[in-house]
């Protein structure tokens, strides 16, 4: 089956604005290039990990005013991957991105990540591959630990690795691992689809308007309570961090700043495979100072 990676690209950085450039472009560390070290962006880190994941093809959801990130990345022959460009045409939300390009991702399984968001291990996207060409789950996600103040989604999962609920931006996020990065098959692609129209119509209907903002994890939760199969991978000892704010990008530039700290652009290690079929604690990540 096609494999392609997605990037979402909406968003205009306002939790950091003003700022000189997208903030996919703001440089973070730096990569190995056959010149010497170079400026590594942060969105080098998720294009590094999809191409470890043996992604070749790369739809970059973007807004129509992100010029600069075309000009940056061209076709990504200098990263790796081909890189194509959707514009997302001031979509309301990333589930409305998403679904504005089902065309491109109809029959494919999908590798997603947020490019505002660095995570160790490199290879979680790979194993989450893996996982999902077993032909179990409609979707895999990549669970790493957060502290409980930390804004993210969570994910509840029973003993063998499935999902049990996705919460979506709890207030308190303790006892459970936050879900950054997901792979799923084309039928998680439809169910997409079907949800948002099942939202638009229940609005009309009531003739209400539609509840606020949807998130990625507003849907995921929605397929679990439709009888989709949702799988969680686990990384304890990975990390991440938001750095599409302030404080996070601080973290990261203290983290990765240096030269010879990030992880080479050009020659990622091969990943090793998943510890268990259902769930494992991988060992490549490092505990995070976030």
């Amino acid at each position: 089956m096609r494999v392609v990676g997605v990037i979402p690209g909406g968003g205009n950085g306002e939790r950091m604005a003003p700022l000189p450039s997208s903030k996919e472009l703001l440089p973070l560390g730096f990569r190995a290039t056959p010149r010497g070290p170079r400026p590594k962006v942060i969105a080098n880190y998720l294009i590094d990990a999809l191409r470890e994941a043996g992604v070749d093809q790369v739809y970059w959801l973007i807004d129509r005013s992100k010029t600069d990130i075309l000009q940056y990345f061209g076709s990504g022959a200098e990263v790796g991957v081909q890189l194509a460009y959707v514009p997302t045409e001031a979509s309301p939300s990333i589930v409305h991105t998403l679904d504005n390009a089902r065309g491109f991702l109809g029959d494919a399984q999908v590798l997603f990540g947020f490019p505002d968001i660095v995570f160790e291990p490199v290879h979680a996207l790979r194993a989450l591959r893996q996982r999902l060409s077993q032909g179990r789950a409609d979707v895999v996600l990549a669970a790493l630990p957060a502290p409980p103040e930390q804004i993210a989604d969570r994910v509840v999962v029973d003993a063998t690795g499935r999902a049990l609920s996705v919460l979506v931006k709890p207030v308190d996020g303790s006892g459970s691992d936050a879900w950054v990065l997901a792979a799923w098959a084309p039928s998680f692609t439809a169910f997409l689809e079907r949800w948002l129209l099942a939202r638009a119509s229940l609005a009309s209907a009531t003739l209400q308007a539609a509840s606020p903002e949807p998130y990625l994890g507003h849907v995921l939760q929605a397929a679990i309570v439709a009888g989709l199969s949702i799988e969680v991978e686990t990384f304890q000892l990975g990390s991440f961090i938001d750095v599409g704010t302030s404080e996070g990008f601080a973290s990261a530039v203290r983290r990765y700043g240096e030269v010879g700290l990030a992880p080479d652009a050009l020659s990622t290690r091969a990943a090793p495979p998943a510890e268990h079929p259902t769930r494992s604690s991988h060992s490549e990540g490092r505990s995070s100072s976030r």
